[in-house]
């Protein structure tokens, strides 16, 4: 069994999970962690990308959020105290400026190493992003100062690192996410707490429904 100490946060990445099968998600808890080729992949080059930046410290971050200027960090650590979610953004951007609210407004952007010749971006990277999001809303260190207004997925050669194709999510359309993606954690704690079995189900964050699936798992 994969999970023997009880845990306090779900990670995103299997969060993300629920938006291919619940079925999934549960093996992601419960069996062991296969690292596969393409997962080493992605973690190498994640590294390369951020090996040759200057560090930064998260104080030094959140200073620069606040004064209003424009920036990027790369890797960020995220943690949903209402959701009770974990996990590392690629990267977060924000543009000069505030909102009327005060906070800021960034753009959200996950990075994906793939061949994959998607027509949009899959369910299961759509909670993922939402996620991140709700998570910046309900972290200690972020919801008073800024908010995750747009969303990116970034398609990149694993080679090169060069970006093949890049998908965005709107304000309108990450607002939706956000709005939904309660249901979805939700459903993935009773799974985790055995409270529930999982379905041959999965999530669509933008229409806040449960769509049926097949996949090989057990």
């Amino acid at each position: 069994m994969a999970d023997e100490k009880k845990r306090n946060y779900l990670a995103i990445s299997s969060i993300s999970m629920l938006g291919s099968c619940e079925v999934k998600f549960y093996d992601t808890m419960f069996t062991p962690r296969v690292v596969t080729r393409k997962m080493q992949i992605g973690t190498d080059n994640h590294r390369k990308m951020v090996e040759k930046l200057p560090g930064i410290s998260k104080e030094q971050m959140l200073s620069d959020i606040r004064n209003g200027k424009s920036c990027a960090f790369r890797e960020v650590f995220v943690l949903d105290q209402k959701l009770k979610t974990i996990g590392r953004m690629d990267e977060i951007r924000f543009q000069d400026g505030f909102a009327a609210d005060g906070r800021r407004r960034g753009i959200l952007i996950d990075d994906k190493f793939t061949r994959a010749n998607y027509g949009g971006i899959p369910l299961y990277y759509r909670l993922q992003l939402a996620a991140y999001a709700c998570a910046v809303e309900n972290s200690p260190d972020f919801s008073g100062i800024c908010t995750m207004e747009k969303a990116m997925l970034v398609c990149r050669n694993s080679v090169t690192r060069q970006v093949t194709r890049v998908f965005e999510a709107d304000e309108g359309t990450v607002g939706v996410w956000k709005s939904n993606t309660p249901e979805a954690i939700a459903d993935g704690w009773r799974i985790y707490n055995k409270e529930k079995a999982p379905e041959h189900r999965r999530f669509d964050v933008e229409n806040g429904e449960w769509i049926g699936c097949y996949c090989d798992s057990a």
